[in-house]
């Protein structure tokens, strides 16, 4: 396996990436993105390029080409969550802070 660091990912990646944070609200400050490469042998079967995306709290996994589909669906579900507010006397939130909030 081979790690690619975000800031050796295509252009194009990278300025559809910063697209999909500004409409969901996240500094790219916040977040860190990877992709593992596999470096399969000659008898090997092709196996999926991996994208690791973390901040602080959260972390995910995404495999083939869609990532960033995936990654835009889940930053719009974390943020839909509802959170719970210890003021309220509802309890704490037992997960992180969605990814772009407050």
């Amino acid at each position: 396996m081979k790690l690619i660091p975000f800031a050796d990912f295509p252009l194009q990646e990278r300025d559809a990436l910063h697209a999909v944070l500004a409409r969901q609200g996240v500094a790219p400050q916040h977040v860190c993105i990877s992709r593992m490469l596999p470096m399969p042998g000659a008898d090997d079967a092709a196996l999926p390029t991996v994208v690791l995306v973390s901040a602080p709290g959260w972390s995910r996994t995404y495999e083939g080409e869609d990532w960033m589909r995936q990654f835009e669906a889940d930053l719009v579900r974390a943020r839909q969550r509802p959170r719970l507010s210890v003021a309220s006397g509802e309890g704490a939130p037992t997960s992180p802070a969605p990814l772009g909030a407050a």
